[in-house]
């Protein structure tokens, strides 16, 4: 079987001294079901992407097949006139159950659900360099999901913790609850209420009075001789 590395690990060893990361911004999230997120946007000098561009995308390609088939859905793309002489990859990847994330990034222990308490709490735990992240000259991370019960990061929101430059990440949080994305929300209310306003369409034109030819009043007509 061949050794599971994120595609972010490929650029550093695959690339080592020919791109380089300026900087890496990487959130993950993690959500109801053990439903996990990993977004990262990598700056990059555009000169080096139009010189390595193949290579590039040829590392990508093949992490894409292998994270597919441990169960992992990978994307990437790359974005261009961002800022005056650099451009972005986008490398998006979700997954289900934390094992599998663990699995994905080489390291067992990073998400860990614990059931010993009264609710499920979720540890997280994350080395930079054991995990091969470390990939920027500046590297921010984020971790949102369930409420932050404590971390050595900096407490965002009651449910997001970031980390800047970090070397070893730690956090503890409430496991997240299944929530329905806003989205979601917002369509279903749109399509409910077009399916009222149908409904009483129809209702006044069923209601509306018709009149047969036979009930029009009579129009006389006086003849002259």
């Amino acid at each position: 079987m061949r050794k599971i590395l994120p595609v972010v690990l490929l650029l550093v060893f695959g690339l080592t001294g020919c791109l380089t990361v300026v900087s890496s911004e990487s959130n993950l999230e993690l959500s109801g079901n053990e439903h996990w997120r990993f977004k990262t946007t990598l700056t990059v000098p555009e000169f080096e992407v139009l010189t390595y561009s193949s290579a590039i995308s040829e590392q990508f390609n093949n992490q894409v097949a292998i994270a597919e088939n441990i169960g992992v859905n990978l994307k990437w793309k790359l974005i261009e006139g961002e800022s005056d002489g650099y451009v972005n990859y986008i490398i998006d990847a979700r997954g289900n159950g934390f094992d599998l994330w663990n699995t994905w990034i080489n390291m067992p222990d990073s998400l860990k659900l614990l059931e010993d308490a009264e609710e499920p709490v979720i540890d997280f735990s994350l080395d930079l360099f054991s995990s091969g992240l470390n990939f920027g000259l500046t590297n921010t991370f984020v971790l949102s999901g369930g409420k932050v019960l404590d971390s050595n990061g900096t407490t965002m929101n009651s449910n997001s913790v970031k980390w800047v430059n970090p070397v070893t990440m730690y956090a503890r949080m409430e496991y997240p609850t299944f929530a329905v994305p806003l989205w979601v929300l917002i369509t279903g209310g749109a399509v409910l209420l077009l399916v009222v306003l149908i409904l009483i369409i129809l209702a006044a034109q069923k209601n509306k009075p018709r009149y047969s030819r036979a009930n029009q009043p009579m129009n006389y007509q006086r003849n002259y001789p």
